[in-house]
């Protein structure tokens, strides 16, 4: 062949020792597989992580824990209203663009118990959500819902799903499907105008914010503050999932309804342990 000495010895040098060839080629193949491999768990699973936390927003003021302690006299706590909030955070200087979410609950034909309704209002495409197919809602009628609602109810991008257990029933169009394994993917993602005729209770609602460029996140959420405050409601900076973190903050509630709960109970575990002398 008129090629170069050192590569018809490399192009001969397979033929003469197969069995060495076939050993490098398989040894190739199945380190390209692994590193595809490692590589593409990697990129899924944070692509899972990053579909569970939503957290593209800089601040949040998550929605107000429920109550389970005792009630204690004194001054009644303000109840925090969503569009008061609202109002705050356009106001606030900094403030690039944000969403509303209200969560209800709701039935569905084909699913056991209720799942969420989670209903924004503004533009939540930005908010960390993350499509697998279809596209985002952008008008009245619309939902969005991840692959285990369509799994458990049979349904496909597309189709339409009634809404039941609402003041009135609610039928919304699937338009689109999205990576969300929270509450086991039994959740339908909505405009708040799908739910306007249902006159739903919409107090539980988290708010979300993006901030301007060169905005310092710490300093917005202190400024925040001083007017959230007031209004029984504080924001917290960096993105944190308000959902997970309003689920923790309940569980520790019904754990400790009392806040000195936990500090006494240390105290008689003490008081077991400790030696008795006659």
């Amino acid at each position: 062949m008129p090629l170069p000495q050192s590569v018809t010895l490399g192009l001969t040098r397979p033929f003469a020792r197969p069995a060495r060839a076939l050993s490098m080629g398989t040894a190739i193949l199945f380190g390209t597989v692994a590193v595809t491999f490692t590589v593409g768990m990697g990129a899924s699973l944070g692509q899972v992580m990053k579909a569970k936390a939503h957290d593209a927003a800089d601040v949040v003021v998550p929605a107000p824990l429920p109550d389970f302690g005792p009630q204690v006299p004194g001054p009644e706590k303000p109840q925090a209203d969503p569009a008061a909030v609202a109002a705050a955070v356009e106001a606030a200087a900094g403030t690039r663009k944000y969403y509303s979410a209200a969560t209800v609950r709701a039935t569905v034909a084909g699913t056991a118990g209720t799942i969420d309704v989670v209903a924004f209002t503004g533009d939540a495409s930005w908010g960390g959500y993350t499509m697998v197919s279809g596209r985002w809602v952008d008008r009245p009628g619309e939902a969005l819902v991840p692959t285990p609602f369509l799994a458990a109810t049979g349904t496909r991008v597309g189709d339409t799903v009634a809404l039941n257990g609402l003041a009135e029933p609610v039928s919304a169009r699937i338009v689109g499907e999205v990576l969300d394994p929270r509450n086991d993917g039994m959740q339908v993602f909505t405009d708040i105008s799908t739910l306007t005729a249902a006159h739903t209770d919409l107090t539980d609602t988290s708010h979300h914010i993006a901030v301007t460029s060169g905005t310092d996140v710490s300093a917005y959420a202190d400024a925040l503050n001083r007017d959230l405050t007031p209004l029984g409601a504080i924001a917290r900076a960096g993105g944190l999932d308000a959902g997970g973190d309003m689920g923790r903050h309940a569980q520790r509630a019904v754990r400790d309804p009392h806040p000195d709960a936990r500090r006494r109970r240390r105290a008689r575990r003490a008081q077991r342990c400790a030696p008795r002398h006659p």
